[in-house]
């Protein structure tokens, strides 16, 4: 009969407490619906900072296209490469072509993606789509060519990085105090119930002296009276 009670009390020992079980889940749940605001957060942003990028393309092939239909002659080459060579050098692009009607370049400048304080990682992870924007270049009632224009994402991906670095910091520092003070929570509310695994023992040995006087939930009073 001894050896039933001793193989008795070394499962119900090595069993994982409540406090574990309530702490896993809620734990897990708290995780989860942050990991899910972040993705929902950092896919808002990045839609947000390639529609902009996108927009500046558009903008500015719009405003080179509109001035070499009327403010240059978009028949000289010479002006049509100054023209560009002076809004390449803003360095908010990475091309800017001027095409005839035939396809053929008549001026343009193009650069490689510079290096920056992004790491290239977060480059390949976020991944932004570089549009290629187009406007018309027209002298009265003859089209003389297009303009395309694609914007450097260089600043682009700053935003971004800066954006994803606060919600990671943010979601880590919301998960680690919601986890703490969950941990806490369940302490206290908990605590009664290593009281009554004590008093139940102490019934088990016919030790009826010990008392428990529990100031917790209703439930719990309520067991601890019974």
């Amino acid at each position: 009969m001894a050896d039933t009670h001793s193989v008795i009390d070394s499962r119900q020992s090595g069993a994982v407490t409540l406090r574990a079980i309530l702490l896993l889940f809620t734990g897990s749940l708290l995780v989860l619906v942050l990991v899910a605001g972040f993705i929902t957060s950092y896919g808002y942003f990045r839609t947000y900072v390639s529609e902009q990028l996108a927009g500046h393309a558009h903008d500015g092939a719009t405003a080179v296209g509109l001035s070499l239909s009327n403010a240059i002659d978009a028949r000289d080459p010479v002006a049509a490469s100054s023209l560009i060579d002076a809004v390449f050098d803003s360095g908010r692009y990475l091309s800017v072509r001027y095409l005839n009607h035939d396809g053929a370049e008549v001026a343009g400048r193009t650069m490689g993606r510079s290096n920056s304080s992004v790491p290239d990682w977060f480059r390949s992870i976020a991944n932004l789509k570089l549009p290629v924007a187009e406007a018309e270049v027209v002298r009265g009632w003859s089209r003389l060519g297009k303009v395309q224009v694609v914007s450097n994402p260089g600043r682009a991906y700053q935003d971004l990085w800066r954006i994803t670095i606060g919600l990671i910091a943010s979601t880590a520092l919301i998960g680690g105090v919601g986890l703490f003070l969950l941990f806490l929570l369940l302490k206290r509310t908990l605590r009664p119930l290593r009281a009554l695994e004590l008093q139940a023992q102490a019934l088990g040995q016919r030790n009826f002296r010990q008392r428990v006087a529990v100031q917790s939930t209703r439930e719990l009073n309520q067991v601890t009276a019974a």
